[in-house]
């Protein structure tokens, strides 16, 4: 009778980190007392932070 599970194989000599990634860059992260010259580039910024630690952003006008 032939197995009805799918073959699977593990990598057991996978190589594990012993420390993580990091997830963004340190220069990504937000501070208080930044300074931008334009609104535009503000956004930016704030976009290309929350896409490297995974969130979005939606601007709404009133």
């Amino acid at each position: 009778m032939q197995s009805l599970m799918p073959h699977v194989t593990s990598n057991y000599n996978a190589t594990i980190p012993s420390s993580p990634t990091p997830l963004f860059v340190e220069e990504l992260k937000p501070k208080g007392g930044k300074l931008f010259d334009t609104l535009e580039e503000s956004k930016i910024f704030y976009r290309r932070y929350a896409h490297n630690v995974g969130f979005s952003v939606l601007l709404i006008r009133n």
